[in-house]
């Protein structure tokens, strides 16, 4: 995704700097692109299933922020074009440099991905260690559901998964959803965390860890499970 929106900046800096009527019209063009196809997308749906949308308003709001992308490449290169003079040769420079990056983007894309990864897999290992410590602090020895007593994540902005749950056990860094179980009903003993990216439009690897430290990953689908999955509740 940085990539592809580098790409779409430097797409409208071209076009603005050249400050033909067609440029300007194809970086106008390119700007509502998102925003058009979403709607259209939306529309078709709706008059299958009235209720297949309920939301639509937040569907166009990324699409008008990805469309923005563009259209702020779009203005700086108007405004550059039209405040020094450039040559109209000048708007290459963009178009090449987009041209260059659209074809090194399946290597950046590919390295971006496995940064991401890492400091997924570095994050879970982290919230294991809090959780260790934390259950050789507590006197019955427990893992705990709430993120915001873990040392070192404290500041972390952590939220219920389910409303009215008084466990604040969900956080989100990156593209990345954390969620901790220690099915304290089995005396929390147990821990699972796992780390999920199918809400991100560029999906992964789903990642977890247990109690043992271990981390695990799978491709991301909707019926993936990372290792063991969540520890089942069982009232002793």
């Amino acid at each position: 995704m940085p990539v592809l929106l580098a790409i779409a900046f430097l797409a409208g800096l071209s076009l603005g700097l050249g400050g033909t009527r067609v440029g300007l019209a194809s970086g106008l063009a390119l700007s509502v692109a998102p925003g058009i196809l979403v709607a259209v997308k939306i529309f078709w749906d709706i008059s299958r299933d009235p209720t297949s949308h309920n939301l639509w308003p937040f569907e166009l709001i990324p699409m008008a922020l990805l469309g923005a992308i563009p259209a702020a490449g779009l203005a700086a290169g108007y405004t550059v074009r039209k405040r020094t003079r450039v040559p109209r040769n000048s708007a290459w420079i963009g178009a090449y440099m987009a041209a260059v990056l659209a074809a090194a983007s399946p290597v950046l894309s590919r390295a971006i991905d496995a940064r991401g990864e890492s400091d997924t897999a570095g994050t879970l290992k982290r919230l294991w260690q809090a959780e260790t410590a934390y259950a050789a602090a507590d006197p019955k020895h427990r893992f705990t559901c709430e993120g915001s007593l873990l040392p070192g994540f404290e500041h972390e902005t952590w939220l219920p998964v389910t409303q009215g749950l008084p466990a604040r056990n969900w956080m989100h860094r990156g593209r990345y959803a954390y969620k901790i179980a220690c099915d304290e009903l089995s005396g929390g003993d147990r821990l699972y965390i796992v780390a999920d990216p199918r809400q991100s439009p560029t999906g992964g690897n789903l990642f977890c860890v247990d109690e043992t430290g271990t981390v695990h990953s799978t491709p991301a689908n909707n019926s993936a499970v990372c290792g063991s999955g969540p520890p089942t509740p069982q009232i002793r």
